[in-house]
């Protein structure tokens, strides 16, 4: 019978082939650790995709930080990177007791944004009408999630998760434990967006409505949304007067921030008094009765420059803003006070400064917007306006005059300013003191109102800056009830 045994000098059949496309793939797969992977709800906001999943508060605190995963930094208008609200410690202690006292540590939703070419995105099929459940990874290496909304309760949770993780069961009591369960397996859900560009990301959080009422300086230079936020960010910028003074965090991280830009921090005006003071000298004056309007009549001036210059919204803010910067800085060099924030930067501080002039509140920042705008409406050169205003008004708070008070006792009060920027009281040592009066919309009307009769006054190339039509165009007066009354003197002299 014949064999079928396979002789020694056959030839060996030929291994299987492997492409080498697959055995790349298998390398990349066997080599790319992986940061997180998760399965979840993708859903779309628009144009933008997004992806909700659930991690333990266990996860959050021990994946899910800034040392880790996550990436925070606070928000600065000279940056164009994401940025955050300075955080206020008492708010995530509070988080964090609540997390450790209650028994039911409902969180909410924490909100992370992330690049889409930066994760993995496989499909794993259909699960409701617009939702299709799929399969998020994040290799190693690649960007980190930025937190957009939730960094309170995400320092919360990491302090909670700390205060208990290391517990010794042989000692901790049973509450301890408990506390301990609960923490490790209380559901989080976590939201990512699949968005990168800080003005987006900046005005979702601002518009989105928070746990935690944002601050309405730091809205100002946040939500790009509006043409009023968006000229007084420029403004701040390319303002010498503003920039690097204009402060839209709170005290601490505003000093951390000025330290990692090797510069002092000197918190003159806030960004929304800024950005109010720029809306002002564009042409909506003191006609700002609510920040709509404000938007509505900043929205015509510059939709009418769009059709002059032949320009984009864009283009005509930007232009706008250099040219405003270019007023408030001619004013920065020439009115006393300013002057010589910008002769001696180095020996004369804006506390001195503060301290010194009426105009260093948002109040007295008004006062001299408005008298600028009502120049450019009266076809005036701002410049010559400001010479008036620095040469006739004493903007200093120690400019004081004898006077008599409701009772007839004498007192002293402000030469000028009294009962519109300025309330002058007596100190206990017995020296009388020009304290501010208040950001009151009157009290400051009341103070560029007189400003403008001075100046007019006192140069007859002014004339015009004090005239009825002017008053009413940058809104000081009605146009159907003419100049308003003076207010009634509280003081005589």
């Amino acid at each position: 019978m014949e064999s079928t045994q396979m002789n020694s000098n056959s030839p060996t059949p030929p291994a299987a082939t492997v492409s080498e496309a697959a055995l790349e793939e298998l390398r990349t797969n066997v080599t790319r650790p992986i940061d997180l992977q998760k399965v979840g709800l993708l859903t779309k906001a628009g144009k933008m995709e997004k992806i909700t999943f659930t991690a333990t508060i266990k996860e959050i605190a021990e994946r899910f930080n800034f040392d880790r995963l996550l990436s925070r930094h606070v928000f600065d208008i000279d940056s164009d990177q994401p940025g955050n609200r300075d955080i206020t410690d008492k708010h995530w202690q509070d988080i964090s007791d609540y997390l450790l006292e209650d028994e039911r540590p409902f969180l909410g939703t924490i909100t992370v944004a992330m690049r889409r070419d930066q994760v993995e995105l496989e499909p794993l099929g259909s699960a409701g009408e617009h939702v299709e459940l799929a399969k998020l990874t994040i290799y190693t290496g690649a960007e980190k999630p930025i937190l957009e909304d939730g960094q309170h309760r995400n320092r919360g949770v990491i302090h909670a998760w700390n205060q208990v993780k290391d517990i010794d069961e042989k000692t901790a009591t049973a509450e301890e434990i408990a506390v301990r369960d609960r923490l490790a397996s209380a559901g989080v859900t976590v939201e990512m967006l699949f968005e990168h560009e800080r003005d987006v990301l900046s005005t979702i959080f601002v518009r989105m409505g928070s746990t935690k009422p944002i601050p309405p300086a730091l809205v100002a230079v946040m939500d790009l949304s509006t043409i009023q936020n968006r000229l007084g960010a420029k403004v701040m910028r390319k303002s010498e007067l503003f920039h690097n003074r204009t402060t839209y965090l709170g005290a601490k991280a505003s000093r951390e921030l000025a330290e990692t830009q090797g510069r002092k921090y000197e918190p003159l005006y806030s960004a929304d008094a800024v950005r109010n003071a720029a809306a002002n000298i564009a042409g909506v004056g003191v006609r700002d009765r609510s920040p709509k309007k404000r938007e509505d009549i900043l929205e015509a001036i510059v939709r009418e420059q769009m059709q002059i210059e032949g320009m984009g919204q864009d283009g005509v803010i930007d232009k706008l803003a250099t040219a405003l910067a270019a007023e408030i800085d001619y004013a920065y060099r020439t009115i006393p006070g300013w002057r010589e924030l910008a002769k001696r930067p180095e020996d004369y501080s804006v506390t001195e400064f503060k301290n010194q002039y009426v105009h260093g509140t948002a109040a007295g920042l008004y006062t001299i917007a408005t008298v600028i705008a009502a120049a450019k409406v009266a076809g005036l050169s701002p410049q010559l306006a400001v010479d008036a205003m620095a040469r006739e008004v004493p903007w200093r708070r120690d400019s004081l005059r004898a006077g008599k008070d409701g009772n007839g006792l004498p007192i002293q009060v402000h030469t000028f300013f009294e009962g519109t920027l300025v309330k002058t009281a007596q100190a206990k040592s017995g020296e009388w003191i020009a304290g501010t009066a208040g950001a009151r919309r009157d009290m400051y009307q009341e103070a560029a109102r007189k400003v403008l009769r001075t100046i007019a006054k006192a140069d007859p190339r002014l004339k015009s800056i004090d005239d009825l039509r002017t008053h009413i165009a940058v809104g000081l007066a009605s146009a159907g009830r003419g100049r308003p009354r003076k207010a009634a003197a509280a003081v005589s002299a």
